[in-house]
């Protein structure tokens, strides 16, 4: 039975996911409409706060079970895969908006502005 640290440690976590999910649908249909690269690359920065997010509440979880004959140490380290998988998706995703903004240097594509797009960011 988890302790009552583990449940709380683990509903902040996913409240956070569901958080950062909505931030990140906001942005990414903002930067989609405005046709705008940062904008989407922070949508994308907040897609990697829910892999955090929900890594975290896995490692948590999976941190409570206690050590078996296949894993005498425990299961303590599912947290550092769990980040280097985040991590690489991060750095492939940078690639790829670092193609699309050198792209927008020689192609310059129209960058639709509206002030109600700033409202809803902020």
């Amino acid at each position: 039975m988890p302790s009552k640290k583990v449940k709380t440690a683990c509903v902040a976590s996913i409240c956070g996911a569901f958080v950062n999910f909505a931030l990140a649908f906001i942005k990414i249909y903002i930067g989609l409409a405005a046709s705008s690269v940062s904008i989407m690359s922070d949508g994308i920065n907040n897609i990697g706060d829910v892999l955090g997010c929900s890594a975290a509440a896995a490692g948590i979880a999976v941190s409570e079970k206690k050590p078996s004959w296949r894993y005498p140490f425990g299961y303590g380290r599912i947290e550092y895969i769990a980040a280097m998988f985040i991590s690489a998706v991060i750095v492939i995703v940078g690639g790829v908006f670092l193609w699309q903004s050198i792209d927008r240097l020689f192609f310059h594509p129209p960058v639709a502005f509206s002030p109600m797009y700033c409202y809803i960011i902020a």
